[in-house]
């Protein structure tokens, strides 16, 4: 306990001499080793404030307290590193959100991390969640990612846009409901000063195409089926080429789609692993490296295909060369209105 308190004080005297103003108490579990069990751990967080020459600063911690809520500015559970974007401790984000309505607690969904291969509908997917529950986040990245990464300056657009609606009151009470669920996905433009048009978009799970063997006369195609919930429109889809190996040897030539056994697209592009061929409702494709860079566009040999409201049989085929362990993610994406 003599040395937590000497830390306290450090920590206190480190805030007073260079005017630092925010701190994160992650791991307060770690003060139980002292043997006063909740009081040493909120004793640290006391002595840290007492020693303070000014108090405004920002802090939040792993753990609360029944002492510490009046020292704190928020709770702000959820790390980052465990998993995708979107996957890491996203259900125990979720939770806490009523635990602080409970407790008068500011509402937080706690640390994100943007990579370098972060991309623009990660971002408005964690958008949509902070206008849903009203609540912050923290935000983890550096200007190394933010420069390397090809989709920042869209990324941080849509962040000004969307916590501009969000702290103006700009969504209905039906519209937040909708943004509380962790498997739909939006989309904002602003129309005009503190105007924003929602859009509501369905992202086909991730359909899947690997090598075939040919020496076991297996058919060199993929058959997939995505739904429609919207009107009709375009075809949209982001393709992806993943590989398993280190070396990335490999590439994946002319991918081919036929939609509802009636119409034919292709592009003539060869493409290498953790490259994304991106179409958006027109023939040109866009492709980009794995953060996000445009490489270059290129036109498929038709039109693109309108799909309906409706189930879509697709049927996707391309060349592959090289590395065994290529395989093809591709996500189809409709664009509806809320």
């Amino acid at each position: 306990m003599v040395m937590q308190h000497e830390i306290a004080m450090k920590i206190a005297d480190l805030f007073n001499q260079t005017g630092l103003k925010q701190i994160s108490f992650d791991g307060l579990e770690g003060c139980y080793s002292s043997g006063y069990g909740q009081y040493g751990r909120l004793l640290l967080v006391k002595e840290w404030f007492h020693y303070l020459m000014h108090t405004d600063v920002i802090n939040d911690p792993s753990n609360p307290g029944h002492f510490s809520w009046h020292i704190n500015t928020r709770m702000n559970w959820g790390e980052p590193w465990y998993g995708g974007f979107r996957e890491s401790q996203q259900s125990y984000r979720v939770k806490n959100q009523a635990y602080f309505q409970r407790n008068l607690m500011p509402l937080m969904l706690g640390w994100f991390n943007m990579r370098d291969t972060t991309s623009l509908d990660d971002i408005e997917w964690l958008l949509a969640r902070a206008a849903g529950f009203h609540a912050g986040f923290a935000l983890c990245t550096s200007l190394p990612v933010l420069k390397k990464n090809g989709a920042s300056e869209s990324i941080l657009a849509a962040m000004n846009e969307w916590e501009t609606a969000r702290h103006t009151n700009a969504f209905s009470d039906e519209q937040r409901k909708h943004f509380e669920d962790p498997t739909a996905e939006f989309h904002i433009e602003p129309v005009e000063h503190k105007q924003w048009k929602l859009y509501p978009a369905y992202v086909s799970p991730t359909l899947k195409h690997k090598r075939s063997d040919f020496s076991q006369a297996q058919p060199t195609s993929a058959k997939w089926e995505f739904d429609n919930p919207h009107g009709t429109q375009p075809l949209q889809f982001v393709l992806k080429v993943a590989s398993a190996n280190a070396d990335q040897n490999g590439f994946v030539s002319n991918p081919a789609f036929e939609l509802d056994q009636y119409h034919r697209i292709a592009f003539a592009v060869t493409l290498k692993p953790n490259q994304h061929l991106v179409c958006k409702k027109t023939k040109q494709g866009r492709i980009y490296d794995q953060n996000w860079n445009l490489l270059k566009t290129v036109n498929a040999d038709s039109s693109i295909p309108e799909v309906t409201e409706e189930k879509h049989a697709v049927e996707f085929n391309c060349g592959f060369s090289g590395d065994s362990s290529l395989q093809v993610l591709v996500n189809f994406k409709t664009m509806g209105t809320l």
